[in-house]
């Protein structure tokens, strides 16, 4: 590394230190471009070697590779990869089917929102203690502004033999 120059030195120890620096920062230069060169060499021959390597693979021997997909998850080694394939797509096909069979039935099954009421039958209003004890149904209700004692007031429904609190309608 070069010396620096001191406010002590002559011109001409200023003009030697200069050159020693300008030359140590050429040889430096060059270093860099010589090891720049290497490396690009080095990274050609790499990307080279991998080309070669991806030739092998995609031209080479597949039969280890088809051994082992011959076998499925459940270890059972099939002779030959299209056959285990097949097998698994009829066992697929199959599945598909039960299950579309088995939600067709089950959509044939299902009310729709028309045939269905919530089973209740708004009567009115009254108050708890004048509620009518017959000529109900199941499912008869009333609002009910005082409440029966114990509960609020509130919806009272019909359940064949009393008249039970049914809430106040604001739980929704």
């Amino acid at each position: 590394m070069a010396e620096l120059i001191k406010t002590t030195d002559s011109l001409n120890d200023g003009r030697k230190k200069l050159n020693d620096a300008i030359t140590d920062s050429n040889a430096a230069l060059s270093t860099a471009n010589t090891a720049k060169q290497t490396a690009n060499l080095a990274k050609a021959e790499s990307e080279s070697t991998q080309t070669q390597l991806d030739t092998i693979v995609i031209e080479g021997d597949s039969s280890v590779e088809a051994a082992q997909a011959r076998v499925n998850n459940s270890g059972t080694a099939f002779p030959t990869l299209k056959q285990r394939l097949d097998a698994e797509h009829q066992e697929v096909t199959a599945q598909l089917q039960q299950t579309e069979q088995s939600l067709n039935a089950q959509l044939a099954q299902k009310a729709n929102s028309t045939d269905v009421a919530n089973g209740l039958t708004a009567k009115g209003s009254s108050l708890y203690q004048n509620l009518p004890t017959t000529g109900n149904e199941v499912g008869d209700y009333y609002y009910s502004s005082n409440g029966d004692g114990t509960n609020p007031p509130g919806n009272y429904v019909w359940n064949g033999t009393t008249w039970y609190f049914g809430g106040t309608g604001d739980e929704g």
